[in-house]
């Protein structure tokens, strides 16, 4: 008998399931990432994630896999080790949390990995936030900036304002020349996978300073930042164009978990579907409005006619999202997003 597992429920927990995912992938795992696998236990939590950090409604659909290993059993405040590999068995993440729920609280020191098996990030959390010294890396394995989480205090009205920001300490070019050090120098910043140079600046105590740069597709727009602030907005009216790369992208008002928890409480799996086995990834497409709205909502792909009616329903009861920000300024944004349905057996 068939049941539904809708969008993000369906769990892989337990030795069974690590057994089929080691299966999956040990043949292109190098040395390191065999030896590692070879201590998993049965009591090893196992969970298929998307990037956005929601469960993969399969093995197939996921983009990495996420182990959480036993703690110290005579130590009931001690962490659980934390593993993630990328589907072809390269390690994603190395950390520790404070349980085995797949949302995890990260304590101490945490390094992730490019896809090509390079460092890319060292940094350190506090009970799930990070703190402290951040060191980022190309992908050819050059160091690219030092930032580092500070707390500033500041009174107002006799109460003392604490408001922690990030500083901007030292930046590299892919070479390795030092472009900016000790808070100060020349900025810059890459879109996602270091794939273009997306924004360029000086930096002067720690935050930018100054006239910046920033390159959308064929333009070369200037804007200024004045102690960290941006003054000087970019003025986005005279293209009326809508962005598709943004600095923040559009957000669901309480975040990637929020709106999965949002879509789990309200998506019901049709029932025609369900009886004939229908499964698959309903597309969306639709523009997130300065004002908080949605405009121009397409579904771009939809296994069936009833699922896509499915998701526009609950679509109009979203509530509104934060807006894409391109140098602090709110920006009409293209979104994308997958609505998961798939069958799993009782």
């Amino acid at each position: 008998m068939a049941g539904p597992t809708v969008l993000y429920f369906q769990l892989m927990y337990k030795h069974i399931f690590i057994l089929l995912f080691v299966i999956t992938f040990v043949g292109k795992a190098n040395a390191q990432t065999k030896n590692e696998l070879a201590k998993i236990k049965k009591d090893t939590a196992l969970y298929y994630m998307k990037n956005s950090g929601a469960l993969a409604p399969s093995v197939d659909s996921a983009d990495y896999a996420l182990f959480i290993f036993p703690n110290d059993p005579a130590d009931k405040k001690s962490l659980y080790p934390v593993a993630e590999y990328y589907m072809n068995g390269k390690r994603k993440l190395t950390g520790a949390t404070h349980s085995q729920l797949y949302l995890l609280t990260l304590e101490g020191s945490v390094m992730s990995f490019s896809p090509n098996g390079k460092r890319q990030r060292i940094m350190t959390y506090n009970n799930g936030v990070p703190e402290g010294d951040i060191i980022d890396y190309y992908p050819n394995g050059q160091i690219y900036s030092l930032t580092k989480y500070v707390v500033n205090a500041s009174v107002a009205n006799g109460h003392v304002n604490m408001q922690r920001v990030l500083s901007l300490v030292e930046c590299h070019d892919s070479t390795g020349k030092v472009l900016a050090e000790k808070g100060n120098g020349h900025w810059l910043k890459f879109n996602e996978g270091f794939k273009a140079l997306y924004e360029e600046g000086p930096v002067s105590n720690g935050v930018e300073d100054g006239e910046w740069m920033i390159y959308l597709e064929d333009k070369k727009i200037a804007f200024t930042f004045t102690k960290g602030i941006v003054t000087k907005p970019i003025d986005y009216n005279f293209t009326g164009k809508v962005f598709t790369i943004v600095d923040t992208q559009p957000e669901f008002k309480d975040g990637a978990n929020g709106m999965n928890r949002f879509l789990a409480q309200n998506i019901r799996y049709p029932a025609i579907d369900r009886e004939k086995n229908i499964q698959g990834k309903v597309i969306m497409s639709f523009i997130v409005e300065l004002d908080r709205t949605f405009s121009n909502l397409k579904v771009t792909k939809s296994p069936s006619a009833t699922m896509t009616d499915e998701v526009m329903r609950v679509f109009k009861l979203w509530p509104p999202w934060k807006p894409g920000l391109i140098a602090g300024v709110p920006v009409r944004t293209q979104y994308i997003m997958p609505v998961n349905f798939t069958l799993a057996s009782d």
